[in-house]
C-alpha cells in the first residue's frame, strides 16, 4: 500500500493510501513514519501529522524523524485534540517510556511548545506525541517547525 508525502511550499500533505483513505482519519489507519524530510544541514521546514483517537480516547501521533547522520532541532510545536499530550523522542512501534519523555501539556486543546528550548531528535529517532483522554475518535493534530542539523 503506497503512501506519499508532499513537501511543496514547506508543508506535508495528508498521507493517502491507494484506496483513497487518509491516514490518521477513521478508516485510514495509522500514519507511516515520514521519510522524505530535507537532509540539508541548516534547512528549516514545517511538518504536520494527525491521527484519530481510539474509542478509549488515546492516540499516538508519529511525526517522523531525521535520517541517520542528521538530527532535528524542533523549534516550535503546537498540538490540538484534547486531553493531555506528552512528547517523546523514541522509535516508531516501540511504546515510549519515561526515559524518552521530553515535553508535556495538560491542555492539549491548543497549546504551543517553548520555541526557546528546542527538542533534540537524533538520527534514526522519531518524534512521538501521545494524547490521553482526548475523547473517542477525536482527531489529534501536531504542527511542528524543525531545523535540520548534521550529527557528529
Amino acid at each position: 500500500m503506497p503512501l506519499r508525502n508532499d513537501l511543496q511550499q514547506g508543508r506535508i500533505s495528508p498521507l493517502v493510501n491507494e484506496e483513497g483513505n487518509v491516514a490518521g482519519q477513521p478508516g485510514g489507519g495509522p500514519l507511516a513514519p515520514l521519510q522524505d524530510f530535507p537532509t540539508e544541514s541548516g534547512k528549516r521546514f514545517r511538518g504536520y501529522a494527525s491521527i484519530a483517537a481510539s474509542a478509549a480516547g488515546d492516540a499516538t501521533v508519529d511525526c517522523g524523524g531525521p535520517a541517520i547522520g542528521f538530527a532535528w532541532m524542533v523549534e516550535r510545536m503546537a498540538v490540538r485534540g484534547g486531553g493531555t499530550a506528552t512528547v517523546y523522542v523514541g522509535q516508531a512501534g516501540v511504546t515510549p517510556s519515561d526515559k524518552d519523555f521530553v515535553d508535556f501539556t495538560s491542555a492539549a486543546t491548543i497549546d504551543v511548545a517553548d520555541e526557546n528550548s528546542p527538542i533534540y531528535v537524533p538520527g534514526g529517532g522519531e518524534l512521538l506525541v501521545v494524547f490521553a483522554a482526548a475523547g473517542a475518535l477525536t482527531v489529534c493534530k501536531v504542527n511542528f517547525q524543525v531545523r535540520v542539523v548534521k550529527e557528529g
